[in-house]
């Protein structure tokens, strides 16, 4: 474990060079008054909100806000925004930050909840670093979607997520060694934790985990579920929330490897991804008896008395079904409500 904050202003000013030539430049001029964007607690259409209030500018302006980091979820931050007091707000910047070097100053720590750095290239991402380390209390950070990463990247990425001192939740997806999920600082102190993209000694991955009672949320991206994966899982005994996001079709849930979660006695929502049917997969989901939602992206469409068989398992969970169908570009969605075995059609 490093012994020292990570300094990202010293590792990054050194890197001044072609700050234009790597944004887009084909944003309009942007007036600021100087002040902080963050303006307080208002009151808007009748009620307290927190306001920022952001040069006019082309769309996205900085970048995006939202009450979660998933850029489809937020809004432009162009004019004035708005959220509940109560709202956790989370930050995506736009790279055409890296061309007003200014309004950088209008940022101030203590108004954010979490900064998410994605769909940028390595250089950006090392720039947008080092201009965001001044929100050091953030206490999310969600690293995804790097153009270019690779594994001499890690090093980069661990820099940045061991600088912050009070994270308690981490997306990221550009640890590539699974041993370099140790170095995280704050490792035993995340309540979320996101992994993606491993692809070399995965053991070390989940040995890391090993025991991490805080987490109530753990999620993986395109990491093969194994049986000595889940016995490593199963030591965080206080995990309410799990999902296995599986975009590569080669890897596939086929249900042996499910049996020992229903050991996690305070787990209510189970999200697997690329699942096959089999009756073993039956036999290990009818164990989990504190389960309220089930969401599974099926590895095909299975026919009514694969559903019924699923549904019949567990009767009283909130379950979502979801294929692809070959040929289309829509998802085919099938919802059943606790308790009822017609589903709701969501396919739009």
């Amino acid at each position: 474990m490093p012994e020292s904050r990570p300094d990202l202003a010293g590792k990054y000013d050194q890197d001044q060079a072609n700050v234009i030539d790597i944004a887009d430049q084909n944003m309009s001029a942007m007036v600021w008054d100087g002040k902080p964007f963050f303006k307080g607690i208002v009151q808007h259409s009748g009620r307290p909100s927190k306001l920022w209030q952001f040069p006019q500018a082309v769309v996205p302006g900085l970048g995006w806000l939202g009450k979660v980091a998933d850029q489809k979820e937020m809004v432009p931050m162009v004019g004035k925004v708005y959220f509940a007091p109560s709202d956790p707000v989370y930050f995506m910047p736009n790279k055409s930050i890296l061309v007003y070097p200014d309004l950088r100053n209008g940022f101030t720590d203590g108004n954010f909840d979490g900064l998410a750095l994605s769909s940028i290239n390595k250089i950006q991402f090392d720039r947008l670093a080092k201009i965001m380390a001044k929100l050091e209390s953030i206490h999310g950070l969600y690293i995804y979607n790097i153009e270019d990463a690779d594994a001499a990247f890690e090093s980069s990425s661990l820099q940045v997520i061991n600088y912050y001192p009070d994270l308690t939740k981490l997306r990221v997806e550009t640890l590539v060694d699974g041993r370099a999920v140790l170095q995280i600082r704050r490792l035993k102190m995340l309540q979320h934790l996101h992994l993606g993209a491993v692809k070399g000694n995965r053991a070390d991955l989940f040995k890391s985990i090993h025991g991490l009672n805080r987490l109530t949320e753990l999620y993986f991206t395109n990491v093969p579920l194994t049986v000595d994966a889940v016995k490593e899982i199963c030591s965080c005994q206080n995990l309410e929330k799990l999902k296995f996001l599986l975009k590569d079709k080669n890897i596939q849930i086929q249900g042996f490897e499910l049996e020992h979660l229903a050991s996690l006695k305070k787990l209510k929502w189970l999200t697997l991804e690329s699942v096959r049917f089999s009756p073993t997969l039956i036999q290990a989901l009818v164990k989990f008896r504190s389960l309220k939602t089930l969401e599974c992206q099926l590895d095909r469409e299975w026919n009514r008395g694969q559903r019924m068989a699923l549904r019949q398992a567990l009767p009283d969970v909130d379950l979502l079904l979801y294929w692809q169908v070959a040929g289309e570009e829509m998802q085919r969605r099938l919802h059943y409500s606790p308790g009822q075995n017609q589903p709701d059609n969501l396919t739009k």
